[in-house]
């Protein structure tokens, strides 16, 4: 009977390991958001002409809404009018009765580094060397969810394991 406490204890300490690594918050290896503002987005017209082709246009417009949504701190006017041009745009380039394959080029070109690097270096060139600079720094692998998965895995065995011991103990003990 003592070894199934000794069990228990040494679960509900796993358990409690577990969680603590749960619990914390994830390390951000991301730049603070930097001082560029509104007025240093173009408008969806002039990126609409930059690019001769839709799916060009689209991740342009994308890259950036996102930039613009995401990694500034301007809540203007001026920003949220932006962004609206920008949502408007890529709703009327990328109508419900588009291409697949033009909708896969355009998320394509939209997560590849070097023409993010682009986008920004022809629209906002005073941002253009801070986002190669954080484009440079490593990120961390996509194996950190993984992981996260894993240990949630743990700790969902860890817990059947901690529910199933009384009751094994309980029918050896009864045979």
């Amino acid at each position: 009977m003592w070894r199934a406490g000794i069990v228990r204890a040494s679960i509900w300490l796993m358990l409690f390991g577990a969680a603590t690594v749960c619990a914390q918050e994830p390390s951000s290896s991301e730049p603070p958001p930097s001082a560029l503002s509104a007025t240093a987005f173009p408008s969806s017209d002039a990126v609409t002409r930059e690019y001769p082709s839709e799916p060009e246009r689209l991740a342009a417009l994308a890259v950036l809404l996102d930039l613009l949504q995401f990694k500034t701190d301007d809540r203007s006017a001026l920003a949220l009018e932006r962004q609206t041009d920008y949502r408007r745009t890529i709703a009327r380039l990328d109508p419900p009765r588009a291409t697949d394959d033009q909708r896969a080029a355009a998320r394509t070109l939209r997560g590849d580094e070097s023409f993010q690097n682009a986008v920004v270096t022809e629209f906002l060139p005073a941002y253009a060397t801070q986002a190669a600079r954080a484009a440079a720094l490593p990120r961390p692998v996509p194996v950190a969810q993984e992981g996260t998965t894993v240990l949630w895995t743990a700790l969902a065995a860890a817990l059947v394991a901690a529910l199933l011991v009384p009751i094994v103990a309980g029918i050896r003990n009864r045979g």
